[in-house]
């Protein structure tokens, strides 16, 4: 959050805002010079669609190829942002003519873009592409959009977003035909160029790409691309436009497809504060340079990791610090490879409170961000129990079956596998492939004021993994009851915590998390007794849940608190 301003709604309460928005751009390209390799991409795209908002929220990424080569090689031909170079819709225009011959479709399939209500100038320019991966010929096909775009003019939704964003695709006919007659048209092969007709038929691609000039600088839309190769691809074609022109441009809409050797860092907005999400270390000391170097350049932007009460005690900024272990590939990761890993560190955390209450948030309990499992169901125990019969140690599993014993048991109340303490949604689950990376994130660690104590978590769940991975914990779980949450058992539990990683081989001080403890639960005040001036009573701050109550006028559950202040 900004450390300059943060009474402002946007650093209390609001997703969104200017100087939100125009921080985190500064921010991602400190970070590119920072982290990215040679050949990287700034990318302006789009973020998360929520419930109540019109439009998905922005977000800031930065991408390159994991194997090395250049994604974008030329930087000149990426514009800055809100720097103007006095383009206007005939230089949008003259980039999508050139943009279509180096894509090899035929100039008919550009449509010109207007808004519903002005007549006077077109807002730009719009193509439907499909791409196919291939190493010579058509980078993709496109098709007429009939009746829609008879005359090759396309009237564009109300709205103030981005071109991209106000296509009328639910207009075309027969949307159901259509995906049929793209995937006949491409399913025998669609690597091979020549099964690449120069048009597909009418109305049979609703994936579009939009060129227009916003701020005085030429915008490219980017469609939704399932494959890597056709994302480079277009890239390529992309860059060697903008180089032909000497025309810089400003890429934006969808980044390219996840887990497919492009990989990178995004920053988006969200409630009170700017979220970082990190690309993944593959080593220790990589992981320490390179929160180092997201802090510092963080600081230089004007922002923090923490803030203060109404009482001026120091909070978290309300924002996650989720951790998340995995591999280069799902088959590369430890979670799939080794299934009862899961078991073990379920069961640990279940075993250990402390662990879900010393690093968390304001705000615990079952209806927070990161509910245990035994804050759910009052049967999901018992479930849990029975599923672990199935991850034997050192015994593989087929990862969707590891999805099907897990993720209906790891949820929140409602059933929301993404709101749970230790979250699997992108582990591999079988009805979303998009999703299957091989991942865990630990969601019960709120973010510490300071780099070296957001390490020391880091480091303390890699010691865990370590451990589990020669020793396997399979220990029946426990039934806490209404001990759950007291801080004095939680101090005694998290003692227990460090023997145990000691006694495997893995040393902590206790002092080291005194920060921690002074954070979560701070000391309010202590007296000494007046019969025995030796013993002293102690009073803290309690760990609360975060209450739900039924809201009579909204007709459904509400919280009479948020997670940011």
């Amino acid at each position: 959050m900004a450390a300059g301003n943060p009474q402002d709604s946007q650093w209390r309460y609001a997703a969104l805002g200017d100087e939100k928005r125009q921080i985190a751009g500064q921010l991602l390209r400190r970070l590119q010079h920072r982290l990215a390799p040679v050949g990287s991409l700034r990318h302006y795209g789009l973020g998360k669609l929520y419930p109540g908002e019109a439009v998905p929220r922005w977000a800031l990424s930065c991408f390159w190829r994991r194997d090395g080569e250049p994604l974008w090689r030329n930087l000149q031909g990426l514009a800055e942002e809100g720097v103007s170079a006095d383009h206007g819709w005939a230089q949008a225009k003259t980039f999508m003519v050139e943009l279509i011959h180096c894509l090899a479709l035929p100039p008919e399939v550009m449509l010109t873009a207007w808004e519903p209500d002005d007549p006077d100038e077109p807002t730009g320019f719009v193509i439907p592409l499909l791409t196919v991966p291939a190493t010579t010929g058509p980078i993709g096909t496109s098709c007429r959009w009939h009746p829609l775009a008879a005359d090759g003019q396309l009237t564009l939704l109300p709205g103030d977003s981005v071109l991209g964003m106000r296509l009328p695709l639910g207009d075309l006919l027969t949307v159901t035909e259509m995906w049929e007659e793209a995937r006949l048209d491409l399913s025998a092969d669609p690597i091979r160029p020549q099964q690449v007709g120069p048009l597909a038929p009418d109305n049979s691609i609703c994936l579009a790409l939009g060129v227009e000039a916003r701020q005085g600088t030429v915008h490219v839309f980017l469609p939704p691309i399932a494959a890597a190769r056709s994302f480079v691809d277009l890239l390529t074609a992309i860059e060697a436009t903008a180089e032909s022109l000497d025309m810089p441009v400003v890429l934006e809409g969808y980044g390219p497809p996840s887990n497919q050797g492009i990989e990178g860092f995004q920053i988006t907005p969200d409630l009170g504060v700017l979220e970082v999400n990190i690309h993944p270390a593959r080593s220790w000391a990589a992981l320490v340079q390179l929160h180092q170097a997201l802090d510092a350049e963080a600081i230089a932007c004007g922002l923090a990791c923490e803030r203060y009460g109404w009482d001026g005690r120091p909070l978290g900024t309300g924002g996650g610090a989720h951790i998340t272990i995995g591999g280069d590939s799902p088959d590369a990761s430890p979670l799939l490879r080794r299934p009862d890993l899961l078991r073990s560190l379920i069961t640990y955390w279940q075993h250990h409170p402390s662990l879900s209450y010393l690093f968390a948030g304001e705000y615990i309990g079952p209806t927070s961000q990161a509910p245990r499992p035994d804050e759910t169901r009052a049967d999901s125990l018992y479930e849990l129990e029975v599923a672990f019969l199935s991850l034997v140690p050192h015994q593989p599993l087929p990862p969707a079956l590891v999805d099907q014993l897990l993720s209906p048991l790891l949820a929140d109340r409602t059933g929301n596998s993404h709101r749970t303490a230790l979250c699997i949604d992108k582990l591999f689950p079988k009805q979303n492939p998009g999703l299957q990376w091989g991942l865990l994130e630990f969601r019960g660690f709120e973010m510490p004021p300071c780099t070296e104590l957001r390490l020391l978590q880091m480091l303390l769940v890699r010691a865990l993994v370590a451990w589990f991975w020669q020793q396997p914990y399979t220990h029946p779980l426990r039934r806490w009851g209404a001990e759950l949450r007291l801080p004095y058992g939680l101090a005694q539990d998290f003692h227990q915590v460090l023997q145990d990683l000691a006694a495997a081989g893995f040393v902590f001080e206790a002092d080291w998390f005194t920060p921690f403890w002074e954070h979560r639960m701070p000391r309010y005040g202590h007296i000494s007794l007046m019969d025995n001036p030796a013993r002293q009573l102690e009073l803290r701050a309690a760990l609360e849940p975060w209450p739900v109550v039924g809201d009579a006028t909204a007709g459904g559950p509400a919280r009479p608190v948020d997670n940011s202040p």
